[in-house]
């Protein structure tokens, strides 16, 4: 949204990735291809947990460039928050940003109070990384 509209001065991506991902994007006359998983690189382990952190092509390849969301266009400072052991998303930044990262905090960070999907040790660290947001703005 901060590519697009006016005014926004503080952007947040949580565990976020900067292309467009699984189905088209559409805003106005714009249009964004998704980026196709490479399946056999996703890693299931015994308990059925998927690793898909290497299962995304490179945006910033010439082929997949259709993807990337623009954030040169922005002009916001952005906030990126992700957990160090992130296995969704293998993302590389651009510019004007400040990172928060969550040693120990699982594969995935979610919003304090948003549906469990994986039970692990992260709510204090959410409730840590949420006040970081919160300092942020």
């Amino acid at each position: 949204m901060s590519s697009f509209l006016f005014g926004i001065s503080a952007a947040v991506c949580i565990n976020g990735y900067d292309a467009n991902t699984m189905i088209p994007l559409h805003y106005k006359k714009l249009y964004f291809l998704p980026l196709t998983p490479i399946l056999k690189n996703v890693k299931v382990s015994p308990s059925e947990f998927q690793d898909i952190h290497k299962a995304l092509p490179d945006p910033s390849l010439e082929n997949n460039k259709a993807s990337l969301i623009p954030k040169e266009r922005a002009s916001c400072q952005f906030l990126f928050a992700s957990s160090e052991d992130d296995h969704n998303w293998n993302s590389v930044f651009l510019q004007s940003f400040q990172l928060v990262t969550c040693p120990k905090a699982g594969h995935c960070l979610d919003v304090p109070s948003s549906r469990a999907t994986w039970p692990t040790r992260t709510p204090v660290r959410e409730i840590h990384s949420f006040q970081d947001i919160l300092t942020y703005f």
